[in-house]
């Protein structure tokens, strides 16, 4: 019993000691995740929307892709389709005849036109 409070009182000051590097593991470790789940979600987005133009011949017009995301993403209770995961609205622009399109996340500071921003564009 004795031993077990020793390692428990050993792992506690260990973290106490770290507490700064843990910190700063787990912010990046956030980060990091934020990233590659924003680019799952907007890979994904790319791949209906190219089915969808496959099919129909034309990309969802700017004022349609709300209600496009959510018939064609249902299973996301998570959070907004119409946002990534920084809760940055995503930024969806279909050329002007509908052939072409650009879909856009600010990427983590929230400004777009950054080094940070994800684009992608279709076809």
């Amino acid at each position: 019993m004795y031993a077990n409070l020793l390692k428990l009182a050993l792992a506690a000051g260990l973290i106490a000691g770290n507490i700064d590097k843990i910190e700063q593991f787990y912010h990046e470790l956030v980060a990091s995740t934020q990233y590659v789940a924003t680019a799952g979600d907007l890979r994904n987005i790319v791949l209906m929307l190219d089915y969808d133009f496959a099919r129909k011949g034309c990309y969802p017009a700017n004022e349609e892709f709300a209600a496009w995301l959510d018939r064609n993403f249902k299973e996301n209770h998570i959070k907004a389709k119409t946002t990534d995961h920084w809760e940055n609205e995503l930024i969806y622009t279909a050329g002007p005849d509908r052939k072409t399109f650009a879909l856009v996340s600010k990427g983590a500071d929230g400004e777009l036109g950054t080094e940070d921003d994800m684009k992608y564009t279709g076809p």
